[in-house]
């Protein structure tokens, strides 16, 4: 256990509560506040300096801050979210919704007892590409098929894009779902996931791909001998912001030039 105070932060959609823990005598604390939606931070702060002063306690003195929040899951649950396009591999448009096929009546054709989908089917789009298992282009997206799809976006009122260009089973659930993180051999120490989803791609991700797999001396889906690197094969999804971008041990980074991605690269080799 870490020395010094620790404090725990949960932002809750209506409250704040923070937990003060002293490691040295088991002595705890806690307080609530008024979350505050337009700004989550100054909620958290406010809980933090009404905790700290109420026990007479000093800022410096704090060793360790874990913060989590149930405001993603509330505006998911409440269908509260922005409005969201799914933009897919043409054929793929509807293993969203199948899922696993896993349903809490599997005989009921009317209600299967699973929740609706997040991104209804009118607005999961197609576009014609495809990618091989080994992340080479077998079949190049069309740029001006994406200019089209962009503009039915923006007439739709689409406020939010979730790109899964090549999609095999193992990504349908995120970027990485638990078929992708099945390994049969231990992961490398440092593993690095280069995205091959659309927004990457056009923002010159392909040079960043082919940087990667000079320095390190692998293809995707392949790891060197010691195991210190790896390069596998992910799609972004609500990352597109900071295209062209890889997961440096699940962790996004980006956005990424070629001088960039060769550094990261010779790091990841130490």
């Amino acid at each position: 256990m870490a020395e010094g105070l620790q404090l725990g932060i949960d932002v809750g959609g209506t409250f704040t509560d923070v937990v003060l823990v002293d490691p040295a005598t088991g002595q705890l604390e806690c307080t609530k506040t008024l979350t505050t939606p337009t700004d989550q931070s100054e909620g958290v702060i406010n809980a933090m300096r009404a905790l700290l002063e109420r026990t007479g306690r000093n800022p410096a003195d704090l060793a360790r801050l874990i913060h989590g929040t149930t405001m993603a899951t509330n505006a998911l649950l409440e269908r509260k979210g922005a409005r969201t396009a799914l933009v897919t591999t043409r054929g793929f448009r509807d293993v969203l919704e199948i899922g696993r096929a896993q349903k809490p009546r599997i005989y009921d054709i009317h209600d299967d007892g699973r929740p609706a989908p997040l991104v209804p089917r009118r607005w999961r789009m197609e576009v014609t590409e495809r990618i091989g298992p080994d992340g080479q282009v077998e079949l190049p997206l069309d740029p001006s098929e994406v200019g089209a799809l962009q503009r039915r976006l923006v007439e739709e009122g689409i406020e939010a894009v979730a790109a899964q260009l090549k999609m095999p089973v193992s990504t349908v659930f995120g970027a990485l779902s638990f078929y992708a993180e099945f390994l049969l051999a231990p992961a490398a120490r440092t593993t690095i996931t280069w995205c091959s989803g659309p927004a990457c791609r056009l923002a010159g991700g392909d040079r960043i791909r082919e940087a990667l797999e000079a320095v390190l001396g692998l293809a995707l889906n392949q790891k060197t001998p010691d195991d210190r690197a790896g390069l596998r094969l992910g799609q972004c999804n609500g990352t597109c912001q900071i295209a062209p971008m890889v997961w440096v041990n699940g962790r996004p980074t980006g956005p990424l030039t070629v001088s960039s991605a060769i550094e990261l690269a010779r790091s990841a080799r130490v």
